[in-house]
């Protein structure tokens, strides 16, 4: 009697399935082959965009040798690859161009693309910082010592990436202003500070001594 039973089931659910196929399998069958065909899209796209990225920093890395041995020829091939360039991979030209325009000594060129990297509010926080300082360090002789000090304590906060390069060059600016006691207090407190590297701690001190008059 079981047999029968499981037998009118089994023949039950067949017709049902038919009847379900006949009705929605079209669509079952379409909706299979779009995600198929949305992933075999997909994972074009992220090849083809792996592809464009390592062609584009192939030809970065080419512009940045095109004049190893000519940092303005270097400079100029890296701002005709930028104009071109897509956004991420144009920012990178322009701080080699700023590296090298620096290198061929254009210290104002080159502060001025490093300025142009700060001043993007879509670049990394720590990218911007960099060009920051960096541009304040080339005009540290061209601006008066009150102007590269305000340019630079925004880089000076506590915990900033670059805080004790900036107090640094700050300390150095304080003394280009003839205030050697200020100097050497600012120095000495740098030296002190844990989070103050090795290096600038150790020249800190040296640095303290000096304004202090004890070399």
């Amino acid at each position: 009697m079981t047999d029968i039973f499981d037998e009118v089931d089994d023949d039950l659910r067949r017709d049902r399935m038919a009847a379900f196929w006949k009705r929605w399998g079209g669509l079952v069958l379409a909706a299979a082959i779009i995600v198929v065909l949305a992933t075999a899209a997909l994972t074009f796209w992220k090849r083809s965009q792996a592809a464009q990225r390592a062609e584009a920093t192939a030809a970065l890395a080419q512009a940045v040798s095109a004049g190893a041995t000519d940092p303005k020829a270097t400079a100029d091939q890296l701002a005709a690859y930028a104009a071109k360039a897509d956004v991420s991979h144009a920012r990178l030209a322009v701080l080699e161009e700023a590296a090298a325009r620096a290198q061929a000594g254009d210290p104002v060129g080159s502060a001025a693309l490093y300025d142009r990297v700060a001043e993007d509010r879509n670049a990394d926080q720590l990218a911007r910082e960099a060009a920051a300082l960096r541009a304040a360090t080339l005009r540290f002789d061209q601006l008066p010592p009150a102007d590269v000090i305000k340019a630079l304590q925004p880089l000076a906060a506590p915990n900033a990436p670059f805080s004790p390069l900036a107090r640094e060059l700050i300390a150095l600016a304080t003394a280009k202003q003839g205030d050697r006691a200020q100097a050497a207090k600012l120095f000495d407190e740098l030296a002190q500070d844990q989070a103050t590297p090795a290096g600038v701690a150790q020249r800190a001190r040296e640095m303290a001594q000096r304004y202090r008059g004890e070399n």
